[in-house]
């Protein structure tokens, strides 16, 4: 739908314009054709996240539902996301690995790339047979891997008579 021909929103933004009434996100996403009033929230995974943030990355919220946090981006300094949630199409990430990784050494670089786009005559090419699929699958894994052990120690850190002290030390807490 258009939102310059939809009434309810034309209406809803007057009221911002005049009095500053935010517009429904909902219906920002209905009248600009976005299919989805739902998201996934990513974070970067990396150290600058807050806790709050790590908690809320790879969980499903609404739009006109937003989280304690707020919705991804809107804090001072956020740099998380919103990624559209579509059934079946969103849960491309939670797959299992189900055989060994047969990788072709050598991996292929940027050179090896372009060499096969002018002259592989068009066939489909596996990130097996181009060295890069043990990559991708290992940064998935160690980005997921720091959002688990990261919810753990804040976890961890929550409990209020836990010590967090050296291996082989009484009251060491393992991850």
């Amino acid at each position: 739908m258009n939102p310059l021909i939809s009434l309810e929103y034309r209406k809803a933004f007057n009221d911002y314009l005049r009095r500053g009434v935010p517009i429904r996100l909902s219906l920002k996403a209905e009248d600009l054709g976005h299919q989805t009033t739902r998201y996934i929230w990513r974070t970067r995974g990396d150290p600058q996240v807050c806790p709050s943030h790590i908690e809320n990355n790879g969980k499903l919220f609404a739009w006109d539902n937003p989280p304690e946090t707020g919705h991804p981006g809107e804090g001072y300094g956020c740099r998380c996301t919103a990624e559209p949630y579509e059934l079946g199409t969103s849960e491309y990430a939670n797959q299992t690995i189900s055989s060994d990784i047969n990788d072709a050494t050598p991996q292929w670089n940027t050179g090896k790339f372009l060499d096969y786009f002018r002259t592989g005559g068009g066939e489909a090419v596996t990130l097996s047979k181009t060295g890069n699929l043990a990559g991708l699958i290992f940064y998935f894994f160690y980005a997921a891997l720091v959002i688990v052990l990261t919810r753990r120690l804040l976890t961890q850190r929550e409990r209020r008579n836990s010590v967090i002290s050296p291996m082989g030390s009484p009251g060491h807490i393992s991850l």
